[in-house]
């Protein structure tokens, strides 16, 4: 089975599901019409959850929520047979002001390549975790990138990684971006690709902790 990479394109009431074929050079597109109707998401924090916040180049900005920050979190590299593992990123984009919100990542599928120092994602079980969660959410989520850990203690993102990247950015989306996480023992980093400008920026973080949930229980934002 040839190694796929998946995305999904935003456009007006349509959603483009792109898989390339990178043994054949192939691309593949799968287009499905859907309803795109505001919806009201509170978001909601316990004092003892950390939601992750990070500002991109235009000022727009990226939420990674607990539950995706949790399951990423529980494949850290602590001990020294614990092998990388990854997956993608689902969220969402909002209307009202284009920020990002990561709400779910697949976890290691059972088809995945794993290693101390490598990780290759297959495509096996990771589409049919984001169709599963397209139909629960009535097609109001999207493909945003990748995430995988390394063990290091503060993630660095090697050679491998960001020809991945880019070979990503190259298949031509809408969108325009996409979101990368490595996950350290210590700490969690985060990488931003334009498609237009082939760059890739490390974000700045912006933290959300303790008191300061209260307030963003209070929050209500409208998502496609």
């Amino acid at each position: 089975m040839p190694f796929l990479k998946s995305m999904v394109i935003k456009k007006r009431n349509v959603i483009h599901l792109l898989t390339r074929d990178y043994k054949k050079q192939n691309i593949y597109i799968k287009i499905i019409n859907v309803p795109f109707a505001p919806k009201k998401v509170v978001i909601r924090m316990n004092n003892n959850k950390i939601e992750e916040v990070f500002i991109l180049p235009n000022n727009k900005l990226l939420y990674i929520r607990p539950e995706a920050l949790d399951k990423m979190n529980k494949y850290k590299q602590i001990k020294r047979r614990d092998t990388e593992a990854g997956g993608i990123l689902i969220g969402r984009i909002l209307v009202e002001d284009g920020n990002y919100i990561i709400d779910d990542v697949s976890e290691p599928m059972p088809k995945d390549k794993r290693m101390r120092a490598r990780f290759s994602r297959k495509v096996e079980g990771h589409q049919e975790y984001f169709n599963d969660v397209w139909e629960r959410e009535d097609g109001r989520c999207f493909y945003l990138g990748e995430w995988h850990t390394h063990p290091q203690r503060v993630p660095i993102p090697s050679s491998i990684d960001r020809m991945d990247w880019d070979r990503l950015l190259k298949i031509g989306y809408e969108t325009g971006y996409l979101f990368f996480i490595i996950i350290g023992i210590e700490e969690l980093k985060v990488w931003y690709g334009s498609g237009e400008e082939l760059v890739i920026i490390e974000l700045k973080r912006r933290r959300v902790i303790g008191k300061e949930c209260e307030k963003a229980k209070q929050k209500t934002i409208k998502s496609s």
